[in-house]
């Protein structure tokens, strides 16, 4: 008997024949499953489970650095090391 139904594939309640969505063979209900994105494909042949690479949760991104660079605090270099202030004038 060839794959596929024939002239006679014979009745078998409740297992109709659906046509895979991905090679386009036409098998009983029994042979089709659903994959994660909603195909109908054939069990043996066309199944494919889904990547383990999908469930990663990946940390949030820091963009911004910790820090930037030399920064000069204004009040500080405004006096002198006895605590004095410098005139700017």
């Amino acid at each position: 008997m060839s794959k596929g139904h024939g002239l006679s594939p014979g009745y078998r309640a409740g297992d109709n024949w659906i046509t895979c969505q991905r090679c386009g063979f036409e098998r009983r209900a029994s042979q089709i499953a659903e994959e994660w994105n909603g195909l109908e494909v054939c069990k043996d042949t066309c199944f494919e489970t889904r990547h383990p690479q999908d469930f990663l949760r990946v940390k949030e991104e820091r963009i911004t650095p910790a820090r930037t660079g030399y920064q000069v605090d204004l009040d500080a270099s405004a006096v002198d090391i006895n605590g004095d202030p410098i005139g700017l004038a």
